[in-house]
């Protein structure tokens, strides 16, 4: 599966962009793809993370919490997964289990 525009390839900016003190070629989305999973921000409550092993076809929950507050956009940043949320930046390094601030 492939995605890509003139100014992106899924995932990749050609340009770099700025996220608190994180300088980064990635893209924020609602979904990302890590590994064999699919990750995304649940459509219609922002403070669930769901995963998918089967091309989207079925969700399964992975995180609700109302810590981290609203999930906005997402980005896979290598060994970690960033959450932009609307108490700030978090940051995931077991595939959205579980988030922490990043200060």
């Amino acid at each position: 599966m492939s995605y890509s525009s003139p100014n992106f390839v899924f995932g990749e900016s050609r340009n770099p962009i700025t996220v608190g003190k994180l300088k980064t070629n990635r893209i924020m989305a609602q979904m990302i793809v890590k590994g064999k999973e699919m990750i995304r921000i649940n459509p219609t409550a922002k403070t669930k993370i769901e995963y998918s092993t089967n091309q989207g076809r079925s969700w399964i929950l992975r995180y609700n919490s109302n810590a981290s507050g609203d999930f906005n956009d997402l980005t896979d940043n290598g060994k970690e997964i960033l959450g932009m949320t609307s108490k700030g930046l978090y940051y995931s390094t077991n595939e959205g289990r579980s988030w922490m601030k990043r200060s």
